[in-house]
């Protein structure tokens, strides 16, 4: 089966999102345009991400319920059953969508980012108060160190919700960003949210 290429665009609200550039036109895929994932890899449980999705699917369904009677109970388990199954059909269960390897680093990960995002939140604070602080916008590429689409989308969203900073597009390793100052784009140039968004992903 033919793997179609996949890039990133700026979706909803300025946060990058994966799209395709093509479509998977094998003949052996009698549902037109998918998303070729391979469900489990090399030493990995073939139950694994369905378990995990099933598993998310319905405590996410116990919590926004709120109604725990026989019947309710089996039409929660059978939604979610309904649902993992189309999924697998569709061949969309994969560590991307699932990603169940980066729960417990992304525990260490929001905490650094949502101080990263407290701090350029200040910084541009004060420069609007403050009209005698500098700014200088302008436009850089930052070269990112992900090894799967998942981990730059990350970065790149990750970028966007730090004030001061926008993620334009996504190209290959290469980020677009808008940068509101000097020392905004020298926070980027410098790599540590790079690295940390790698280390989330399992690397470095």
């Amino acid at each position: 089966m033919r793997r179609v290429p996949r890039v990133l665009t700026q979706g909803p609200r300025g946060l990058a999102v994966p799209t395709r550039s093509g479509y998977d036109s094998a003949p052996d895929n009698p549902i037109g345009p998918s998303r070729v994932a391979v469900i489990a890899g090399p030493g990995e449980s073939p139950v694994k991400y369905p378990l995990s999705l099933g598993l998310a699917l319905g405590a996410l369904w116990l919590m926004w319920s709120g109604h725990y009677t026989s019947l309710l109970l089996s039409l929660g388990f059978g939604s979610v059953v309904v649902v993992v199954v189309i999924c697998s059909r569709m061949r969309l269960l994969d560590r991307e969508a699932v990603p169940v390897d980066i729960l417990i680093r992304l525990l260490l990960y929001v905490p650094w980012l949502l101080w990263e995002i407290l701090k350029a939140n200040l910084d541009v604070a004060c420069r609007i108060v403050d009209p005698r602080l500098p700014i200088s916008p302008r436009m850089i590429r930052v070269r990112t160190g992900q090894h799967h689409d998942l981990g730059r989308v990350i970065y790149a969203n990750s970028i966007t919700l730090t004030p001061g900073t926008v993620s334009v597009s996504v190209e290959g390793d290469q980020i677009t960003v808008h940068a509101l100052t000097q020392s905004a784009a020298d926070g980027l140039a410098d790599g540590e949210m790079n690295r940390s968004v790698t280390r989330l992903e399992g690397h470095g």
